[in-house]
This record gives C-alpha cells, structure tokens and sequence, in this order.
C-alpha cells in the first residue's frame, strides 16, 4: 500500500507519508515488521505457538523443582531440629513453600491462557497452510464438457454453447521458511509480541481461490450436431476443434496472487480489542482480529518464571515479610509492634550478614551422601537432597525423626546421670557438720537417719568418698575438712531441667558455629 501511494501521490508528499509509515513501524519489534509474506506470517504463528506450549512446559518443570527444593528444605528442618540450623532452613522452607503456591497458581493460568492463545493459532497456520496450498494448483484440466444447446436466460440468442469443468491438479507449494531458513527477526516474534501495537499478517479477505484466466475460442453458428470433444475444453462437430462449428476454452491460466501483510490493531482507546461477536463479520472461521484479540490478552499474562530459590541471596530474603516472620518464629521470639528491624535482625542472625551470598550456598550440604537410610549390607548412602527428589523422602522423614529422638532419650540420660545425688550425703560430713535433721552421729561417723533412704534418692554415685587425702586429687575430687568429697557441684532433681536446657543451648551453639 505504501508503494502505490507513494507512486499516486505528488512528491512534496512522498516524505510525509514515508515519514508516517516509518513512525508507524517504530511502535512495532523488529520480528513483528519483518512479517510481510504468508510464509513470513506462517513462521511467526508457529513461532507464538511453540512459545506459548514450551511456556507452560516450563512452569510445570519449574513447578517440579520447587517442590524438590522445598522437600529438601523440610528433610533439612527435621534433621537439624532444636538448633540454629533448623531456624535457618525453616526460613528457607518458608520461601521455597510459598513459591510453589505461586508457580501452582501460574501453571494453572498460564495452561488455560496458552491453550487459548494456541488453539486460535493452530486454527491460524491450517488457514495460512490450506491457503498456499489451494494457490500451487495451477495446472488445469477438463471433465463433464456438455453440449446443452440453449443457453438460456440472457444468453438464449448464442448460437454455440458448451459447458465443462475445470480441475486444478493438486501440487506441494513453493518451500516456506523452515529452521535455520526463517529470518533472524521473525524468529524472534515470541520475545517481542509483549510490545508491538500490531499483529502483522494476511487480511481476512486474501482466504480465497487463486483468479481464473480463461481462453474461449469458438468457430462457426450451428449448435446442432456438435458433440463433446476428447479432452472435454468444449464441444465441436465432426473433426472437432478442427471441424466447421465448435466452442471450446482455449487455456486456463491460474495467477495466485501476491499475499502481502497488513496490521490489525491489538488495542483501541489503550484497551485490548475484544473478541468479535457471533453476529460481527470478524467472528467467521478465519479472523485476523479475533487472533489479535486473543494474543493481546495473553502476551502480557502469561507470567514470568518462578525462579529457583537457589538463585535468590540473602539480600531478597531480608525484604520478605513472610521470611522475617518464619526468622522471629524459628528463634523463639515474639514480634514487637512497631520494631521494623526485628525480622531482618531475625533473618540475619541465621542466615549471616552477606547479603550478596546466594542461598545455593545453604544447599551444599544437603548435597552430600552422608545419610545411611538403608541396613542392609553394601546400601549405599545418600542424600537428603536424591532422598527429596526420590522414592526415600518419607524414609528419610521417619530416619531424622528417629536420630531426634535418640537425641532426646540420650541427653536425659546424661543430665540424669549428672544430676543423682544424695538430697543429703551424710557419710561425708565431719562430727562438726553432722548436724541436720537427716543426719546423726553414731560414734565417730555421720550416717543418715533411720527411715532415709540410701540409694538414688540418697547417695551420689561418688568415686571420692573413702579416698585418703593423698589420692583425692582435682578436678574430681576435693579434700574438705577431714574426708574426700566430689568437686562438682551438687543438684537437686528441680535443676534437671535447667540443665537439659543447658545442654540444649549448648547443641544450638555448636551447630550453629560449625556451619555459619
């Protein structure tokens, strides 16, 4: 269109239009401008189909490794537990958890917006297929050729008249554009379409039979006696096309026509165009605007990736509200209104002060085979991060919760061992301190009363009491007064607990220390 203007047009004029023509294409990519043919038109829309499919794809393989990294994360949790490394990968937890809410709710619009937008372009290569190919047939040839006499109607005055039908072989049209053979632009039309103001492509009115060009010839005036001729072009009398009356089509000649690109506008007034109604010419089989229609809904939502949160760093974890909660949780705290430092403190404190680091590096770890799930001989170890990918998830669930458990079971038997003692040890008081109420002296020694129990409840298991003072040497033993006495200091069952919490403080530490 722009040639024939320019060519019609004065030349003080030329420059306007081009300029108004160059300004136009400005608002469209690069890929959407270099559609100008129906095979450019093809590629393109194989181009959006492919993308829109492979989109979807990839949120659902997305989709799958979030879920590995938050089952992981979880394995992580539990063997880690009661210390600060299980507060670290809570956090962690925390966000691979809430991304995959986010990429589920992606994968499911993403699937609906794609399907959509697919379907319109399948239906959309069929047309632009079906329409090269109606154009290759270009080679005619003749049947049913009929002599019926009068024409009728208008044309009842003919003296000669025939009818026959003209058949165009069916043949393969010209190579289009195929892999590495599509321009560099249109290939591109998948990254660009988010931004273009116009779909380029075949008007609606180009779906159409290439023109017919027919070559009649005839000879003579008498109707009567003429008959079909072989190759069935048309009819003549004896001798045929040779003969002294006949009509026949001389030559066919199909021309398909150029098929050129033009736009369709994705918007007016700013809004997407809307999809043709049932009664609107547009809202036929093919339609140029109801492809636009749909892809200008769908090329600016169908959302971007969910990225892995290996990729994210400690910097993107501090700006997160549900992580700083999941930080002041996992440490035991409790959040104070109107303190806006308190969760990055939070995350900080187990994640360390390098916001540059990424939390890859928290994952390392996981990646070792160092977790024995199996017993029988020759198993091989594995990982937490292949036990969250595979069938040994649950396994490994149940294993670390079993090691958490001996955990437990063994620390209350140390803080118990440690704290059996002698609510009061009688036997190792002097005369002069063998004064209490559960105490009395009989001769020389210090015994307990009668009705006071010995044994758990009444003596420490002491590897002091009897020795002579040259043996009773630190750190375990003390000489005091006339008799050896433990050097450590003595409980009551009451402090068992302040102990293991002790002892559990002390885990937290160390763990904390080896790995941060």
């Amino acid at each position: 269109m722009m040639r024939i203007t320019v060519q019609l047009c004065p030349a003080v004029l030329v420059v306007i239009v081009c300029l108004d023509v160059y300004l136009g294409k400005a608002a469209d990519g690069k890929a959407a401008s270099a559609v100008r043919t129906a095979c450019d038109e093809l590629a393109a829309v194989k181009y959006l189909k492919s993308h829109l499919g492979g989109k979807a794809n990839e949120i659902a393989a997305n989709l799958i490794e979030l879920q590995n990294e938050a089952a992981a994360l979880t394995l992580a949790v539990v063997k880690y537990q009661g210390t600060n490394n299980a507060g670290l990968y809570s956090v962690l937890a925390t966000i691979a958890s809430n991304a995959v809410q986010k990429s589920h709710r992606q994968l499911n619009f993403a699937t609906k917006a794609a399907k959509d937008a697919a379907i319109e372009l399948a239906r959309r290569q069929g047309h632009l297929e079906a329409l090269r190919t109606v154009h290759a047939a270009s080679t005619p040839s003749y049947t049913d050729a009929n002599c019926p006499g009068n024409a009728g109607g208008s044309k009842n005055s003919a003296d000669l008249t025939a009818t026959t039908t003209i058949n165009l072989a069916k043949a393969d049209p010209a190579k289009c554009h195929e892999g590495s053979d599509v321009p560099t632009d249109v290939a591109n039309i998948a990254a660009q379409i988010a931004t273009d103001d116009n779909y380029h492509g075949l008007d609606d009115s180009a779906f159409k039979p290439a023109p017919l060009t027919t070559n009649i010839a005839a000879h003579g005036n008498t109707q009567s006696g003429i008959t079909a001729v072989a190759d069935n072009a048309g009819c003549g009398s004896s001798g045929g096309y040779a003969g002294l009356h006949f009509i026949a089509i001389h030559k066919t000649t199909v021309t398909p026509p150029t098929l050129t690109a033009t736009t369709e506008a994705y918007k007016t007034a700013g809004n997407c165009i809307k999809m043709p109604a049932g009664a609107e010419a547009d809202s036929k089989l093919v339609s140029r605007k109801r492809l636009a229609a749909i892809l200008c809904e769908v090329r600016n939502t169908i959302p971007v990736i969910t990225p892995s949160i290996k990729e994210l760093t400690v910097g993107d974890v501090l700006s997160m509200p549900a992580a700083q909660q999941a930080a002041i949780t996992a440490l035991g705290q409790t959040r104070k209104e109107g303190d806006n430092e308190q969760g990055k403190n939070a995350v900080k404190k187990l994640l360390g002060n390098d916001e540059s680091k990424k939390l890859a590096k928290f994952f390392e770890v996981l990646e070792a085979d160092d977790l024995q799930l199996s017993q029988d001989k020759g198993a091989r170890k594995t990982s937490i991060k292949a036990a969250s990918e595979g069938e040994d998830y649950g396994l490994a669930l149940a294993y670390f919760s079993g090691q958490a458990l001996k955990k437990t079971e063994e620390t209350a038997k140390s803080v118990t061992k440690a704290t059996q003692v002698k609510e009061e040890d009688c036997t190792s008081k002097g005369k002069d301190d063998c004064t209490s109420e559960k105490c009395e002296l009989k001769g020389d020694k210090c015994v307990a009363k009668n009705g006071v129990k010995e044994g758990n409840d009444g003596k420490t298991d002491s590897t002091c009491t009897g020795k002579p003072e040259k043996e009773c040497k630190s750190p375990d033993c003390k000489w005091e007064g006339n008799f050896c006495k433990d050097s450590s200091i003595l409980v009551n069952k009451k402090l068992v607990l302040s102990m293991a919490a002790a002892f559990a403080s002390f885990e937290v530490f160390k763990y904390s220390k080896d790995y941060l």
